[in-house]
């Protein structure tokens, strides 16, 4: 354990600069992850304002409203029981909604 310091604090510049780095792409995936929770935020606002209880889209079709009620049912490999109405999210009928569906609703998305 000695050495593995030793090596570390051996050039201090290199450290600092690699420390910096991380912390730097750390903040940077918090930062997108706070602009993408906004977008839906702002995405599931309009819906629920918008003056209407019937919102009209064609099957098949999925957009960023799909995204965001997505997010809210993964529940992963072995997570359980589906949450209400999210049985429609779950394409390989496995029971649980993982990353295998969302491929699928990626594929969608991007109109294949």
């Amino acid at each position: 354990m000695r050495l593995a310091w030793q090596n570390l604090i051996q050039e201090r510049t290199r450290l600092a600069l690699s420390v910096l780095g991380v912390a730097l792409a750390i903040l940077l995936i918090l930062v997108l992850q706070g602009f993408l929770r906004g977008m839906f935020r702002q995405i599931a606002a309009y819906l629920e304002h918008s003056p209407g209880s019937v919102v009209v889209a064609q099957d098949g079709v999925v957009n960023l409203f799909d995204y965001d009620t997505f997010q809210t049912c993964l529940t992963g490999p072995g997570g359980g029981p589906l949450p209400a109405g999210c049985n429609c999210y779950d394409f390989d009928a496995d029971g649980v909604v993982t990353l295998e569906d969302f491929a699928t609703v990626q594929e969608m998305f991007n109109g294949q």
